[in-house]
This record gives C-alpha cells, structure tokens and sequence, in this order.
C-alpha cells in the first residue's frame, strides 16, 4: 500500500542493489550534462546578437526612362533674356551714288543733283565718267550750244545703253571765279563707282596728270593710275568746224577703251 503511493509521488527506486535495476533506474533517469566541463559552444555570457549589417551594393541608377517620383527632374538655368533690339530700317533700293547727298557744298551740291536726276532709271554704276574743263559752267549756266550737240553727236554715234556715261566737273564757278576742286571730283568719281574716265581738251588734261604727278607724252592718249583709267580726247570745241570728222575719230578712241558691247 505504501509502495503505491510513492510510486504516484514519482519515487520509483530506493536502495537499489541488484545490477538490472540499477541499469534500468540509469536507462530511465535523463542524463544530465556534466556541469563541471564547460560547454565549448557556449561561452560564459551568451552573445549579444550583431545588428544586421546593410550590405554594400552597387547604388542603384535610375533608368533613363525614369526620372524620381520624390524630386522633379532639375531643369537647367535659364539665363536672362534681353529684350530683342529694334531692328534697323531697311533703306530704299537706291544706287550707291544716291546716299552722297551731303558731301558736297554749294555750288557742287547742285551739280550733284543733276546726275542723279538723270540716272534715276540707272540700276548700275556707269562705265565711263565724261569730263571737260567748263562742265561745271555748262551744268550751272546755259550751255554751251557747240558743246552740248558735238556731245549729243558722239553719244548717238556710240549708241552705248542708257546709263553708261555720267557727267562729272572738276571746277564750277564760285563768287564770280571758276574754281577747280579736284578732291570733289575724286568724291563724286568715287560716289558713282567708276573708274574709267574720259577727259576732252588740254586744260582738263593738265589739271589731272598734274595731280597725279605724271608727265604724259602729247601722243599718249590713255593713262592708267592706282586703280583706274584716264583717257584723253581732244576738245569738244575743235568739233564745230570739223564735227563729222572729230565726232568720228572720238568715237573710235572710246569704243576702243570702253565697254565690248
């Protein structure tokens, strides 16, 4: 009766003697680890666990269809703008001769203004620049009647196109003298965009070689100097008592030099 109860406290063995109990008590009771060898996996203090380290990535490079759903894309600076200037009026079409209006002083202003008044139909420079002594007189006075139809004779006998002769001076009459300016007469040569011109007579003659510093043989007849051409006929003057014959041989000299139409 008294074994029973021990057996349901759980006390099964007492005073075990023979070799198969104690064998069977030994095969029942759990092996406890031996507490005087310490565990070689277990340290005296239990580790503290590492916290999990990020590991290192290659960072990662937006797609070049992708831009951050965080921050807009960054748009380049934009510099200041400057308000656009006015643009420049565009002048008229007009002939390079038309904008020396102003450099020419009275009375050579006026002489001016008869070229032009008859080259408004001209689309291009002339090809020869026609000089005489008294032209300045004859565009600033009546003309002289021999003159003016020896000239009419000689540019019909050409029939060069129209616009291809300019009448330029190089003296007018100034405060009852007839003064020669050979600087405005390089001005208005330079202004009309020739430079082939046709001097008729002496005087003429001299006042040009004279300012180009040249002695030119009386039989010599053309004259080339920097980048232009003179050529020298006789006087208009010598034509009225000879003027089919003069007109003629004019006529020769300038087909000669001028412009293969």
């Amino acid at each position: 009766m008294l074994g029973h109860l021990w057996l349901e406290a759980g006390l099964r063995h007492i005073l075990l003697d023979a070799p198969a109990a104690v064998a069977e008590a030994g095969a029942s009771v759990p092996s406890r680890p031996d507490q005087s060898r310490p565990d070689q996996s277990r340290p005296d203090q239990p580790p503290v666990p590492e916290r999990a380290r990020p590991q290192a990535s290659a960072p990662s490079l937006p797609s070049p269809s992708a831009s951050p759903a965080a921050a807009p894309p960054r748009q380049p600076a934009t510099p200041p703008v400057a308000p656009p200037a006015t643009p420049p009026v565009a002048a008229a079409s007009q002939p390079p001769a038309a904008a020396a209006g102003g450099l020419f002083p009275p009375p050579w202003d006026t002489c001016w203004r008869t070229v032009m008044a008859r080259r408004t139909e001209a689309s291009s420079p002339p090809f020869m620049i026609w000089t005489y002594f008294h032209l300045g007189q004859d565009m600033l006075q009546p003309p002289h009647p021999g003159r003016r139809q020896t000239l009419r004779q000689l540019l019909q006998a050409l029939q060069w196109p129209a616009g291809s002769v300019a009448f330029w001076p190089m003296a007018v009459p100034v405060a009852g003298r007839y003064s020669v300016d050979i600087r405005f007469f390089w001005r208005g040569m330079r202004a009309l965009g020739t430079k082939t011109v046709c001097c008729f007579g002496s005087a003429c003659r001299a006042v040009l070689t004279q300012e180009l510093g040249v002695l030119l043989p009386a039989d010599q007849h053309v004259l080339h100097y920097r980048t232009g051409k003179l050529l020298f006929l006789p006087e208009l003057e010598d034509a009225e008592h000879g003027r089919e014959a003069a007109v003629s041989t004019m006529c020769a000299m300038l087909r000669e030099h001028g412009p293969a139409w």
